[in-house]
């Protein structure tokens, strides 16, 4: 990780209408630029680490993060995805908690990070900032609840299918419309789904056989969207 020094400003971000500050004003939103900083990850760097305290918050400019959490055997979790515009960190931050998961770069990515000090105040002044966590908190829960549910009533190939959607969901598609516009192993989807490599590797032989799903070295296309979401129901 290393600092960009430029002056960015956050009213003039091309993310600000996805991101918790969406509703403030240009006056607050050059305050806070003035007290921002811009980090640079590489590819697999850790932004924070689960069981550390938090000392600010972060929003992604470029690039794309995952969240991840260690289980009790050890292995890695995959609990979410995010892109530009988001925000993470805010639910420790808020409760004054160690960080519950870890946040890890997927691909070299531009953080902004704002000090506690100043959220803490922004948030006492500007009622809209507050509304807009309460909702990603509340979108939070949501998604936790889907998953718990996933995870106890769908199958493997299910929840690789969910997760598949989800991906396209979050990230969308290249260029050519079929290409889910991010790079991803199939390790890393075990990780999703809560299965081992060897298993997610044989299930994707199957997608592959049935012509749903289209995989070369960590791109997947996707030949037959329909039977895609066909696949993922129970």
């Amino acid at each position: 990780m290393f600092k960009k020094n430029y002056n960015n400003k956050c009213h003039e971000c091309e993310n600000k209408e996805n991101s918790i500050f969406c509703n403030i004003g240009n006056n607050d939103s050059e305050s806070l630029s003035v007290y921002k900083g811009v980090n640079l990850y590489k590819r697999g760097h850790i932004i924070f680490l689960e069981g550390t305290l938090p000392t600010g918050l972060y929003c992604i400019r470029t690039g794309k993060i995952k969240i991840t959490k260690i289980g009790l055997d050890g292995k890695q979790q995959a609990l979410r995805f995010l892109k530009e515009g988001d925000v993470i960190g805010y639910r420790s931050l808020i409760s004054d908690d160690r960080y519950q998961a870890s946040a890890i770069a997927l691909e070299d990515s531009e953080v902004c990070f704002f000090q506690k000090n100043i959220i803490d105040q922004t948030l006492r002044d500007n009622i809209l900032v507050k509304d807009e966590i309460i909702k990603r908190m509340a979108n939070d829960i949501k998604l936790s609840e889907r998953n718990i549910v996933d995870l106890a009533q769908r199958s493997v190939k299910q929840r690789i299918c969910t997760s598949l959607l989800n991906l396209i969901e979050i990230y969308g598609f290249k260029k050519d419309q079929k290409t889910i516009n991010m790079r991803i192993s199939r390790k890393q989807i075990s990780e999703i789904v809560g299965t081992t490599p060897e298993t997610t590797s044989r299930l994707f032989s199957e997608l592959i056989q049935e012509k749903i799903i289209s995989s070369k070295r960590n791109d997947l296309e996707i030949i037959n969207i329909s039977q895609l979401k066909r696949s993922s129901e129970f």
